[in-house]
């Protein structure tokens, strides 16, 4: 409720005051960007390498499936490591499920196989993110004195926003310059936009995988949190001690 009661103005200058908040975003960021990719690009990988768009409900349904499944057995592992290290675990799991693709690229199996543990990465990812942003408010309070949460969750999940959108309008561009014509059949696109499929299919994901690590390497809050929770309670004390005196 502090929070809420925070001026716009204050609470936005607040938030670049706050190192994990930005972390936080680029995260939100790029897990947006890979969804796009992973979800755009199986539509064409789908129709123009295993023969079929019909496909490409089944295996992101099936992905979904995986998402759900793991999530509650992440839930009872939670305590074996950080969230941040989870969510480097699952971002592993992505570039491993997008290598299977290569062993046979026009192979359902394969890429289903794939599609399964990229949904365990994603089980991952999404478990650990939003109680994450719990932790970015926390810290802010602690650095700031002021209490955000509302101005924090909206930027951080603005995030998702523009990772939807640069994902798109850059996946649109480099189709268009690889030729990529979208009413002919796959026998009649160009080797160039056949590879294009392929390259932003596998290694696309593996690129925005490997960006997620690089950024939860600067994640230290799990390891903070403790003290950072003790010195906020110490606060709350003292303001009550003077309140009563």
């Amino acid at each position: 409720s502090k929070g809420e009661k925070v001026p716009l103005k204050t609470a936005v200058a607040v938030l670049f005051k706050n190192k994990y908040f930005i972390i936080a975003f680029l995260f939100f960021f790029a897990l947006a960007f890979y969804q796009t990719i992973a979800g755009t690009m199986l539509t064409y990988y789908c129709k123009n390498f295993l023969g079929t768009e019909n496909l490409m409900g089944i295996i992101n349904f099936a992905c979904q499936i995986m998402m759900v499944a793991a999530t509650p057995v992440i839930g009872l592992l939670i305590h074996k490591m950080s969230k941040r290290n989870w969510c480097i675990f699952g971002a592993v799991c992505i570039i491993i499920g997008a290598l299977i693709v290569p062993v046979g690229p026009r192979s359902v199996p394969v890429v289903f196989g794939g599609t399964l543990l990229r949904g365990v990465g994603l089980a991952c990812e999404y478990a650990m993110m939003y109680t994450m942003v719990a932790d970015v408010v926390e810290y802010g309070h602690w650095k700031t004195g002021l209490r955000t949460p509302s101005a924090i969750q909206s930027a951080v999940t603005s995030g998702q926003k523009f990772g939807q959108g640069i994902c798109s309008a850059t996946i649109g561009a480099i189709m268009s310059w690889a030729g990529y014509n979208g009413v002919a059949a796959a026998a009649e696109q160009t080797q160039g936009a056949l590879d294009t499929i392929y390259n932003l299919f596998v290694y696309g994901m593996i690129g925005t995988a490997i960006f997620v690590i690089v950024i939860l390497l600067f994640y230290h809050l799990d390891k903070e949190y403790p003290a950072i929770m003790r010195e906020l309670l110490e606060r709350e004390i003292k303001e009550e001690l003077k309140t009563e005196a």
